[in-house]
């Protein structure tokens, strides 16, 4: 047997060390927020700060129905409820991006959702807000029938046909141009 020389063994160890510790620290940990009948969530903390403190970003979780999603948008509990169909409303999203409307229905278990562009990426931000309907930094269900919700905001309406997959925005608000 050949001799091994230690150094390259050392050599081996630390480059296979700092690679199950890079990769390994890019799995996020739940901090659990809240938790009701209908869904959990809370904060997706990455493991990567603690090796490489400037590439911080966590994002926020909603358990609803079975399915996790993160990328979810607002404060605890980061839904609404639309009692008219029984369902609950949410939005996904990163920043700068478009945002993602879903709707559970909490009777038949079943979700559906609405891609939308870059005329969304203001929405979702303050669900959850501790603000009055028609405030600065509100978001509410105005209106909810079938398959067909009025998401009204301080900024504006948008109306999601989940039946059709399409959203629409009524006359001209430009913070939604």
């Amino acid at each position: 047997m050949k001799n091994v020389n230690p150094g390259n063994i050392f050599a081996l160890f630390l480059l296979f060390s700092s690679a199950i510790l890079i990769g390994g620290c890019n799995i996020p940990f739940k901090h659990q927020q809240f938790q009701n009948q209908f869904a959990s969530g809370g904060v997706l903390h990455p493991l990567l700060p603690t090796v490489f403190v400037h590439s911080y970003s966590e994002s926020y979780y909603l358990k609803v129905g079975g399915k996790t999603f993160s990328d979810v948008r607002g404060l605890p509990p980061y839904y609404l409820d639309v009692p008219q169909l029984h369902s609950l409303l949410f939005v996904t999203g990163k920043v700068d991006h478009g945002a993602t409307f879903h709707l559970f229905n909490l009777a038949t278990k079943k979700f559906e959702r609405i891609l939308c562009g870059m005329e969304t990426e203001t929405c979702g931000w303050n669900i959850g807000a501790p603000r009055k309907k028609g405030e600065q930094f509100s978001e509410w269900i105005e209106n909810a029938s079938s398959n067909r919700v009025t998401f009204g905001s301080d900024r504006g309406e948008i109306v999601l046909d989940f039946e059709s997959g399409t959203a629409a925005v009524p006359g001209s608000h430009p913070r939604f141009k």
